[in-house]
């Protein structure tokens, strides 16, 4: 198991900048190491280490990646050398780690906005399939209740002509065609069927 004793001294910015990663676990190293030091804080070698390792990062062509490891060492280093850290940065070009964070949950925001959008489109669009479905039902329904209407008054031989067909096909209130059915049981003409 490695201590952060074990880790090599950056000796300088060409050798941070050739072993990135390694500089970057560096600063966070020695910046946990101020925890157990106390008040004697880190030690000039120490604030070296973390100062070249954010110059190294600084460097970064890949701004994404920039931000995310200077604002980790940012973030780790002691209250002593952030501002140090803060400066360097910003000369840069580069901002501090809260306007990064507020970056952050503004593109959190948006993410979620937007996911919350799809989500709602999706459950919209379930919604209306399932109603357009429950609706499609209900029109077969009454459909075939008007079908099985015109069925019964043939086979009782009454003569259905097509402006009488039109009515009941025309028809949507299931109530008013389950009343037609039953009365075209036992009616005597097409009219008392179809009366009001």
């Amino acid at each position: 198991m490695l201590s952060p004793r074990d880790l090599p001294h950056l000796a300088s910015i060409d050798y941070a900048r050739e072993h990135l990663l390694l500089a970057v676990l560096v600063a966070l190293a020695r910046s946990a190491e101020v925890a157990g030091r106390g008040p004697r804080g880190l030690t000039a070698e120490a604030e070296a280490d973390v100062l070249r390792a954010a110059e190294a990062v600084t460097e970064l062509t890949d701004p994404r990646l920039r931000q995310r490891l200077a604002s980790l060492i940012e973030g780790a280093a002691p209250a002593e050398i952030r501002a140090n850290i803060l400066r360097l940065l910003e000369e840069r070009g580069m901002r501090s780690l809260e306007i990064i964070r507020e970056e952050g949950r503004n593109e959190g925001r948006v993410e979620g906005r937007a996911e919350g959008r799809n989500e709602g489109r999706a459950e919209g669009r379930n919604e209306g399939r399932n109603e357009g479905r429950a609706e499609g039902r209900a029109e077969g329904e009454v459909r075939g209740e008007a079908r099985t209407l015109l069925k019964l008054l043939r086979l009782r031989g009454f003569a259905v002509d097509d402006a009488t067909a039109e009515r009941v096909l025309g028809t949507t209130d299931v109530s008013v065609l389950d009343r037609w059915v039953e009365r075209s049981l036992s009616a005597r003409s097409l009219q008392e069927v179809l009366e009001g």
